[in-house]
């Protein structure tokens, strides 16, 4: 007899790690099954680390679902599914992924067993929902309801990297004015300003310190800003840091409900599919843990989880986090008593959706003005600083 460590999705829909004894892996195989466990991974002695894989692109993702919950509704089989997907026009990294889970699926192998094997390449959220889906019997629907998930934190995504795009191109707009008024106009100015000895205005004077200062240092500032990067992201990964900053991001006046009405909606979309797909709200309320991406919600969750352990209601427990508003929290422990959690929970996360539109708008309508004006008070000191030396040197030309 052998020792198989292995990893298993059991009929709660939660992972499951441990170590059996067998004569062989089909033969751990088999006793695992027997035991209601749907095995993901088996290996003889202690597992060997392995790299991670590249981690496929969130629209790769949202296409494999998608085409995957279209091909199954059709009557089609898995094998044969991922047969016809993998002649698709896909990206490198896809074509060879899909083509690798045809191959083992063709040997027998689980899909859910192969996806897990490549570790780092699937979100483990979708992991845990297709190994629910096969046991289930329902693999289709819940493709479809993880590819509309995810096309869901596709668009916030999207929608935030819009947002930014306007400031960051204002402010290369500038590093590139700047550079042209230092490298080019600036000493042609002084030196006709020299020859013709007419005082500088005050404004033109810091200009030029500026100007004499970034030429000089430009080097200097160039690895402090690197260095503040470098410390920035360093800290940002402690706990107590990210705690910090992501509790002041959402005190923010105008980003602060945008991010509590994604994390939100987050919440609710998540938990909404979950709970759909048959899996039980303990192990439903953990996978939220791990996905809803902020350190303060993570920790209202964690006390619900801990709350609904002990036999608590969540709703009480998420009160008492105060994070959550109290429309949700009232909705929530409806549905708790009700028993129509998933339903209300869908309701909830299209009401949250709606309100992250409208705080994107409202954001946009503040930073696209404030970065004009801050571009314009740029462009207007740079273009003192140039005309007012004009109209002296007039002046002294006229005497």
């Amino acid at each position: 007899m052998a020792n198989y460590n292995y990893r298993a999705i059991n009929t709660y829909g939660t992972a499951t790690e441990g170590t059996i004894s067998a004569p062989n892996a089909a033969s751990a195989k088999e006793m695992l099954k027997a035991r209601g466990y749907a095995p993901v991974r088996i290996t003889e002695g202690v597992p060997a680390a392995r790299k991670r894989a590249k981690k496929l692109a969130l629209p790769e993702v949202i296409y494999f679902c998608r085409q995957l919950s279209i091909i199954l509704n059709a009557g089609v089989s898995l094998v044969n599914g991922l047969n016809i997907l993998r002649r698709q026009k896909l990206t490198k990294t896809m074509q060879a992924e899909v083509g690798r889970l045809f191959a083992e699926t063709q040997a027998g192998r689980s899909l859910s067993e192969v996806m897990e094997e490549a570790e780092g390449r699937y979100p483990k959220l979708l992991v845990g929902m297709f190994a629910i889906g096969e046991i289930s019997g329902n693999l289709e629907e819940v493709a479809a309801s993880m590819a509309d998930y995810y096309e869901r934190e596709a668009r916030v995504k999207q929608k935030l990297q819009s947002l930014m795009i306007y400031p960051v191109f204002l402010v290369l707009a500038a590093c590139g004015l700047l550079i042209f008024f230092i490298s080019f106009l600036l000493p042609e100015l002084l030196k006709m300003l020299q020859e013709s000895g007419a005082p500088l205005p005050a404004i033109t004077r810091s200009v030029i310190f500026c100007a004499g200062f970034l030429q000089s240092y430009f080097l200097h500032l160039l690895l402090f800003l690197a260095f503040v990067v470098f410390l920035w992201i360093t800290c940002a990964k402690k706990t107590k840091v990210k705690f910090f900053l992501e509790r002041l991001a959402l005190n923010l006046p105008a980003a602060g409900s945008l991010l509590r009405a994604v994390i939100h909606a987050r919440f609710c979309r998540t938990l909404s599919v979950l709970l759909r797909s048959s899996v039980p709200l303990l192990q439903a309320m953990e996978s939220v843990e791990q996905v809803i991406g902020n350190s303060i919600a993570e920790k209202a969750v964690q006390r619900a989880v801990d709350g609904l352990q002990r036999g608590e209601q969540v709703a009480g427990n998420l009160a008492s986090a105060s994070f959550f508003d109290e429309l949700f929290i009232y909705f929530f422990q409806t549905g708790e008593e009700t028993g129509e959690l998933e339903n209300i929970l869908g309701l909830m996360a299209e009401n949250y959706e709606q309100q992250s539109e409208a705080a994107f708008s409202r954001l946009s309508a503040i930073v696209e003005p404030a970065m004009t004006v801050i571009m314009g008070l740029i462009v207007g000191i740079i273009v003192l600083s140039v005309v007012l030396p004009m109209y002296s040197l007039l002046d002294t030309l006229k005497r």
